[in-house]
């Protein structure tokens, strides 16, 4: 039965022939049958997507002078940029995204939800504080971090990276003049970059992780230990996730 209408016809026409617990069996299995169909259009949507999926690419500047009077510079990828690549591939094969944000006590979270129109939608969430660099007000503070976790809710949605660093306002900054001898021996700006969205992602207190990890800032932690770092925070969302089921 490959589509509604089949289904519909389907029940309605055994309905009279069989009793009402048969009738209920069989109505929750063709719901599950419908369900895989319909998964398989998501994915049978996205393989074709990726096949033809653009580069995306950094088209913002974003400089600034922080509170405490540093100039911080980085490139990132505007929401704008992204929808402008993406919007028409995505309607050729009949998916289409939206967001949910919710307000936390202390943090924002954003839920990216995919879909494709027969009916399958899989989810993204991250979460994060609102961004004060750049000497933000509050509303600012908190339309920074939506627009912020929007875009990388929807680029892990649809399996999309982007091409140079970003640091979207926790810049990444090589290590003080004292340490350059030893600079090859910390993680690189898109492992920094890597494990800042992790932690973002978590809402996880980013001095605290520091100091467990015994580094006065992320950017210092020794290459060697990136993969425990990021076991560590991949753990804490893990937890959260099966907190949340």
């Amino acid at each position: 039965m490959s589509n509604k209408t089949d289904y519909i016809d389907f029940i309605n026409n055994i309905s009279e022939k069989v009793d009402s617990e048969k009738l209920s069996m069989l109505i929750d299995f063709f719901g599950r049958q419908k369900a895989i169909e319909e998964k398989k259009s998501f994915l049978h949507a996205m393989n074709e997507f990726k096949k033809a999926a653009p580069k995306i690419t950094k088209d913002g500047v974003v400089d600034f002078v922080t509170k405490n009077g540093q100039r911080k510079t980085y490139n990132h990828t505007t929401l704008a940029h992204i929808e402008e690549k993406i919007q028409g591939l995505l309607a050729e094969n009949f998916l289409s995204y939206c967001w949910n944000v919710d307000q936390l006590e202390s943090q924002i979270k954003v839920t990216c939800i995919l879909s494709h129109v027969d009916g399958h939608s899989e989810k993204v969430s991250m979460k994060a504080n609102s961004d004060l660099s750049g000497n933000k007000n509050a509303i600012q503070a908190i339309g920074s971090t939506i627009s912020y976790l929007e875009r990388y809710t929807l680029l892990a949605a649809l399996g999309l990276s982007t091409g140079e660093d970003d640091d979207n306002g926790d810049s990444y900054q090589a290590p003080s003049q004292n340490n350059q001898s030893n600079n090859s021996n910390f993680i690189s700006p898109k492992q920094f970059e890597e494990l800042n969205q992790l932690l973002d992602s978590c809402g996880a207190d980013k001095v605290k992780f520091c100091n467990v990890l015994n580094v006065q800032s992320l950017n210092q932690l020794n290459v060697a230990d990136y993969m425990k770092a990021k076991n560590m925070i991949e753990l804490k969302i893990k937890a959260q996730n099966n907190a949340n089921t």
